[in-house]
């Protein structure tokens, strides 16, 4: 690459037609290919290099990511960016999510198998601390999920999935002197909503994405963003602000 852009590499300017694109590739493959260079190991890593280019340029929305950032998807080109650039970047990696696909999402994730499991998970990582569980799990509230809540892990506690811990039984005791909501998970309005495939895909290519790259977001988490204060006794904060399905007051 040797400090050239994309469009260099491949002989052109920004201004180049998807054709023009299409042809500077299959010209340069020509030249590269393996199969014409046997041995020849700087060839063979120009040809990977190429492909990597035309995956970029050769795809319209890559492209438009690439001219308005000058980052690749491989994240190589983030370093030194600013925090708008950032936001940018990924912004353009993912369609706007609206409030009503936010709480489409709510809907279908609370009472969940995946929910389920995400609780569990969090009450073992977190040693029975429920505040903690309801600051990490998504969609969650205290107010409405308590109860529920407390069910679901006296009954895995009950079948052996999960241990007994003494700060959950303080919780679980103070929860069983509440009233328990009446409609816990809204299924009067659950039924009216229409489930979207779409926002599902887009939080699991979401959830994808970052646990691909760990190191990456706890840099940028690092650089961007502020340290809260924690709770007293707390070991951990979550490292962004949960899925709440509410709606915003106007």
């Amino acid at each position: 690459m040797a400090g050239k852009d994309l469009y260099e590499v491949l002989g052109l300017t920004k201004a180049a037609s998807q054709a023009e694109i299409k042809k500077a590739y299959h010209r340069l493959a020509l030249q590269l290919h393996p199969d014409k260079n046997v041995g020849n190991e700087e060839a063979k890593e120009k040809f990977q290099t190429l492909q990597h280019i035309y995956a970029v340029l050769g795809d319209p929305e890559r492209r438009k990511l690439y001219d308005e950032t000058g980052a690749t998807d491989d994240d190589s080109g983030l370093a030194g960016k600013s925090f708008t650039e950032l936001y940018n970047y990924y912004r353009g990696l993912y369609k706007e999510v609206t409030e009503d696909e936010v709480d489409n999402f709510s809907a279908e994730y609370r009472g969940s198998e995946e929910e389920q499991r995400d609780l569990l998970a969090y009450y073992q990582r977190f040693k029975g601390d429920m505040a903690q569980v309801f600051e990490w799990l998504m969609c969650s509230d205290a107010a409405l999920d308590s109860h529920r809540f407390r069910d679901a892990i006296d009954a895995a506690i009950e079948a052996g999935e999960a241990k007994k811990h003494k700060a959950y039984s303080s919780w679980a005791a103070k929860v069983a002197t509440k009233r328990a909501p009446k409609d816990p998970l809204g299924q009067a309005k659950k039924k009216q909503q229409k489930p979207l495939n779409d926002t599902q895909a887009l939080v699991a290519a979401i959830r994808g994405r970052s646990e691909g790259h760990p190191d990456m977001f706890a840099a940028l988490e690092a650089k961007y963003c502020k340290p809260t204060s924690k709770r007293k006794g707390s070991k951990e904060e979550p490292a962004s602000k949960k899925f709440s399905g509410k709606k915003r007051k106007s």
